[in-house]
C-alpha cells in the first residue's frame, strides 16, 4: 500500500472500493496505526506536539492544518474528534496544499469519514492533481477517468496506473489494468498477452 495513502486513512474508514485484496492486511495496517495512537495519545510529548501544531495551523500553515487533523483523527494529543478533523483538511486543501485537496478528494469519492460526494470528490482530486499529486492522480484514474472522458485523459490514466501499479505496487491500480487489456479501456486495444502480464503482476503482489 502507498506510504501516502496509508498516511490517509485514518480520514478514509472504510475504504469500500479502494480495499486491497485481503482485508486482512488492511486491517493489520490500522491496527498498527491504532496502536501507536494509542501509546502516544496521552504521553507529555504528544499534548506539546498538538498545542504546537495547533499554533502552526491557526497561523495558516497548510502543512501543519494537515497535521492537525491527522492528530485530531486519531485522539493523537487531543480527544478524538472526526469533525474538527475533517474541518482542517478542507481548511488545508481550501489553502491550496495539494495533499490535502488529495485527501478531501478521495474522503468524498469513497466516503467513511464524510458521506460520498461524488462531485466534491472530483473536484478536490482535480486540483490536486493539477499540482501533480501522484495520490490524486491515480485516484482519479480509478474513480472518475472511463471511455467517456478524452483521449488524453484515457492516455494519462494509463500512465498514472502504471506509475502506481509498478512502482507502488497498488493493487487496485493492478486490478484496473488486467480489466483494460482484457476489456480493452482506457484506449487500449484488448490483449489477452497484456492481460496475463498483468495478472501475473497481480498474483505475485498479493503473495507478499
Amino acid at each position: 500500500m502507498p506510504k501516502k495513502l496509508l498516511c490517509l486513512l485514518p480520514f478514509l474508514l472504510p475504504l469500500p472500493i479502494l480495499a486491497q485484496t485481503s482485508p486482512t492486511l488492511l486491517d493489520l495496517q490500522l491496527i498498527a496505526i491504532k496502536a501507536r495512537a494509542d501509546v502516544a495519545s496521552h504521553s507529555p510529548q504528544s499534548i506539546a506536539e498538538f498545542a504546537e501544531t495547533r499554533r502552526l495551523a491557526e497561523t495558516g500553515d497548510v502543512e501543519a492544518q494537515l497535521d492537525l487533523a491527522r492528530m485530531l483523527q486519531l485522539g493523537v494529543g487531543a480527544p478524538q474528534d472526526t469533525a474538527q478533523s475533517m474541518a482542517w483538511v478542507r481548511k488545508s486543501a481550501e489553502g491550496g496544499y495539494a495533499p490535502a485537496q488529495s485527501a478531501l478528494g478521495l474522503a468524498y469519492a469513497v466516503g467513511g469519514k464524510v458521506p460520498i460526494d461524488r462531485v466534491q470528490g472530483e473536484y478536490w482530486l482535480r486540483k490536486a492533481v493539477a499540482q501533480g499529486d501522484a495520490l490524486a492522480q491515480t485516484i482519479l484514474a480509478l474513480e472518475f477517468i472511463n471511455g467517456r472522458s478524452s483521449a488524453e485523459e484515457q492516455a494519462l490514466a494509463i500512465t498514472w496506473l502504471k506509475a502506481a501499479a509498478n512502482e507502488q505496487h497498488f493493487v487496485p491500480a493492478m486490478r484496473r489494468m488486467v480489466d483494460v487489456y482484457v476489456n480493452g479501456e482506457l484506449g487500449q486495444q484488448a490483449n489477452a498477452e497484456d492481460a496475463a502480464e498483468w495478472r501475473g503482476k497481480l498474483a505475485e503482489s498479493e503473495k507478499k
